[in-house]
C-alpha cells in the first residue's frame, strides 16, 4: 500500500497477515507507465527480501512453509476428483478440479473404463453410473463425451470434447461406484455339513442381502439356525432363476459370482467347492425378460431373399414371435404368432 502524508510516504507490504515496513522515501513525481512497472518490480523484490524483526528463525521458517503450501494449492488440486452425493466416499457423482473450481462430468459416452480411471484414486475398481444417480449436477460441466481405455493415470488424460465444452443437462451427471475386495471380506471356512442331495427351495428359507434394492444381492439360506451364503462355484442362471421365483421377484437377469454385495459365512456348497473360494453366489432379478432368444448362426445359415415384391409375401411383417418358457429356433419360413398365456393354468399343453 502506498500513501503520502506531509511530503513523506510509508511503503508497507501486507503478506500472510504480517506487516513489513520496507522503506521511507519522498513522494516520487508522476511516473510514466514504464516507470510505474519498474517501481512495482522493485517493490516486489524489496518486499521478498525483508523479514520481520519480531519473528524468530523457526517462526520465519514456519511462515515460509505456510506460504509455499498456499502457492502450491492450485497445482496440487488441479485434475483431482471427488465423489459427491453417495452414501460413502467411494460412491457418488464425479467432480473434477480445474482452473480454480470444481466441475461435474457429463455421462455421455461414460462407461466402466472411465470409472476404472476414477477409482484408481482410491486404489479400487469401479463401475459407472448415469443419469445423475446421486443427484443433479451442482456445478458446471467440465468434461463431456469422455472416452477412456481404463489404463490412463487420471481422468484428464482421457479423450473428451474440451474443458467446459458441454451441452448436457444437470440430470446427466456421471458417477461411479468404487469397490474393493478388502471392503467385503468373505469368511473362507469350509462348512461342517455339505449337502449332496437336491435342495427343495419350496421348504427352504431364502433371502437376498447386501443389494441396493430388494431385487438384487447375495443369496443367503437359513440352515441349522443361522443365515449364511451359498458358494459361487457351479452357480448358474438355472439356480438363480429358482431363487427369483421362490422370492416372487420374477426372473433371474444375472447369476453373479462376486463379493460385491458383501459376504457372510458359507453354509451351502456345491459339488465343485473346496471351502476356500473367494466369492459367493449372488443374483439380480427382474420382472421382464425377452420372449425369444435369437440363434444368430441359424439366422445366417437360413437367410433367404424372396424374388417377389413385399406385398406378395404371405408372412410379411410378422416377425414378432413368442416362446413359452423355453428357447426355440425358428427358420425363415416359419410364421409365428403371439400367444396370450396370462390366464393359462400351468401344465402340459399341445399347440
Amino acid at each position: 500500500q502506498y500513501s503520502a502524508s506531509g511530503g513523506k510516504s510509508a511503503l508497507t507490504s501486507i503478506f500472510a497477515d504480517e506487516y513489513f515496513e520496507v522503506s521511507r522515501c519522498p513522494p516520487p513525481p508522476a511516473p510514466s507507465h514504464a516507470s510505474v512497472t519498474v517501481i512495482f518490480i522493485f517493490i516486489i523484490i524489496r518486499t521478498v527480501g525483508v523479514s520481520s524483526r519480531d519473528l524468530s528463525e523457526s517462526d520465519r521458517a514456519n511462515r515460509a512453509a505456510f506460504i509455499q503450501r498456499l502457492l502450491n494449492k492450485e497445482k496440487y488440486l488441479e485434475g483431482r476428483v471427488k465423489l459427491v452425493g453417495g452414501p460413502n466416499k467411494f460412491e457418488g457423482n464425479v467432480y473434477l478440479y480445474h482452473a480454480g473450481r470444481w466441475g461435474a462430468v457429463c455421462d455421455d459416452s461414460w462407461d466402466n473404463a472411465a470409472a476404472q480411471v476414477v477409482c484408481k484414486t482410491f486404489n479400487n475398481s469401479g463401475i459407472a453410473t448415469h443419469g445423475g444417480q446421486y443427484g443433479e449436477a451442482i456445478e458446471k460441466f467440465w468434461m463431456d463425451d469422455v472416452v477412456c481405455q481404463g489404463d490412463e493415470p487420471s481422468l484428464p488424460h482421457c479423450i473428451f470434447t474440451g474443458w467446459g465444452s458441454s451441452d448436457c443437462e444437470t440430470s446427466e451427471a456421471a458417477g461411479v461406484v468404487c469397490y474393493s475386495k478388502a471392503e467385503a471380506p468373505v469368511e473362507l471356512k469350509k462348512p461342517k455339513e455339505l449337502l449332496h442331495s437336491v435342495l427343495d427351495v419350496r421348504s427352504t428359507s431364502l433371502r437376498l442381502a447386501g443389494g441396493r434394492n430388494n431385487q438384487e444381492g447375495r443369496v443367503e439360506i437359513f440352515h441349522n439356525g443361522i443365515w449364511g451364503s451359498v458358494c459361487a462355484d457351479g452357480w448358474t442362471l438355472y439356480e438363480a432363476s429358482a431363487v427369483c421365483r421362490h422370492l416372487a421377484l420374477g426372473f433371474a437377469e444375472q447369476a453373479l459370482q462376486t463379493d460385491y454385495f458383501g459376504s457372510s459365512k458359507v453354509v451351502l456348497s456345491g459339488v465343485q467347492c473346496q471351502g476356500n473360494e473367494s466369492h459367493v453366489a449372488a443374483v439380480i432379478c427382474t420382472q421382464n425378460l425377452a420372449d425369444l432368444l435369437l440363434e444368430t448362426s441359424v439366422i445366417e445359415s437360413t437367410a433367404h431373399l424372396q424374388d417377389v415384391m413385399m406385398l406378395q409375401l404371405q408372412c410379411a411383417m410378422e416377425e414378432n414371435c413368442v416362446s413359452v418358457n423355453c428357447s426355440d429356433v425358428y427358420k425363415y419360413n416359419i410364421d409365428c404368432q403371439w400367444v396370450d398365456v396370462t390366464d393359462v393354468v400351468p401344465g402340459d399343453y399341445t399347440f
